[in-house]
């Protein structure tokens, strides 16, 4: 966004445009990655700290996940 398109009552105290925010998650629950080559889906915490599973029973060449 340019800065002159930012009303002057936004700017920060020393002039400058307010820094971007990072996008919020839009949920809070696991992450499925589902995986073409590996032929599984790995299912991660929420934020994608650690890794909680690997599914690989009845998946074959997985490309979307639907739930």
């Amino acid at each position: 966004m340019p800065e002159a398109a930012i009303p002057s009552n936004q700017l920060q105290a020393n002039g400058a445009a307010p820094r971007r925010r990072s996008a919020l998650p839009a949920a809070s629950g696991n992450v499925y990655i589902a995986n073409w080559y590996g032929n599984d889906v790995v299912v991660y915490s929420s934020g994608g700290a650690s890794k909680l599973r690997t599914i690989t029973s009845g998946v074959a060449y997985p490309n979307a996940l639907d739930f």
